[in-house]
């Protein structure tokens, strides 16, 4: 194959000169190397296999010889559930009063850092209802007394999947995890305070008894909490899980209590301080998204 140009005169009757006319392969080189270097390109390959493991970053799972894959992600997380917790009576007043215990409904947010599907921690946000709730009873009323107060918080998580359901598929995992709550209004607070009086009477030719019922409820300053964790999470789709969780929050202390005065007319007055418990269970529904995805390489050749 010839890669040269042809070049043949002919004279042109009619002048005195003449003129060449030129057959090149021009244009078939140019075709050439258009076509070769496009075939080329597709051949070519642009993931970078032969940089470094660890200058590898890739989103998304490619599938290298004896190189394996190491999952990084971050994530957004939000669950919400019943909280339960008890409380305690220092006097019940001759059965008069009656504690009473509230399921609640607390919930968070945050976002977090996935480490190899191992090892996570996350930043958020957390709201907690603390209530006390009693009713005092004296025929012929009935006055319920309920305070509640909601605790703003920050909490740091960190958890450590210890159990894989499905060694197969993979998507199932079992974590157990821990967390420390920076309370945001944990300062000591006046919540409520209140007073009533009223009327007793039982017939015309008695006077009537008057009664005084008065309440205070007070938050004890808790600056942090603490809280152990259990969570079985399973993969609904592309980056999407969800699952249910068990946890144990602790206040440390009773930050939370009613103090309840009862009086009739002038006799001696009665004082009762109801309590919320330190320990607080919660269970719930977690959805764990993941967002963004970094793939990092390394050899598997020991």
């Amino acid at each position: 194959m010839h890669l040269f140009s042809i070049v043949k005169t002919t004279p042109i009757y009619g002048t005195n000169n003449q003129v060449p006319i030129v057959k090149t392969s021009l244009s078939l080189i140019t075709l050439f190397t258009v076509v070769f270097l496009t075939t080329f390109s597709a051949f070519a390959q642009t993931e970078p296999y032969y940089q470094l493991p660890t200058e590898r970053t890739e989103k998304g799972t490619l599938t290298f010889p004896n190189l394996k894959p190491l999952l990084t992600k971050i994530y957004f997380r939000a669950e919400g559930g019943p909280l339960i917790s008890g409380n305690s009576l220092s006097n019940s007043i001759n059965g008069q009063l009656q504690p009473e215990n509230q399921l609640n409904v607390n919930w968070s947010l945050g976002v977090g850092y996935n480490y190899r599907d191992r090892w996570m921690i996350d930043i958020g946000y957390a709201r907690t209802p603390m209530q006390l709730a009693s009713t005092f009873s004296i025929s012929p009323f009935t006055i319920p007394i309920r305070e509640t107060f909601l605790l703003n918080s920050i909490p740091v998580r960190f958890q450590r999947s210890v159990w894989v359901v499905d060694r197969v598929a993979r998507s199932t995992r079992l974590f157990i995890g821990g967390a420390v709550y920076v309370n945001t209004n944990g300062k000591a607070a006046e919540v409520s305070k209140s007073q009533e009086g009223f009327l007793r009477r039982f017939n015309a030719g008695i006077p009537p008894d008057t009664i005084r019922l008065a309440e205070i409820t007070t938050f004890a300053s808790t600056p942090i909490m603490a809280e152990a964790s259990i969570e079985l999470r399973g993969k609904l789709g592309e980056g999407l899980e969800i699952g249910t969780y068990a946890k144990v929050m602790s206040s440390f202390s009773r930050p939370y209590q009613t103090e309840i005065s009862f009086q009739v007319n002038s006799d001696p007055t009665i004082l009762s301080i109801q309590k919320l418990n330190p320990i607080i269970i919660r269970l719930g529904v977690v959805v764990h998204y993941n967002f963004g995805i970094i793939t990092k390489y390394e050899s598997n050749v020991k």
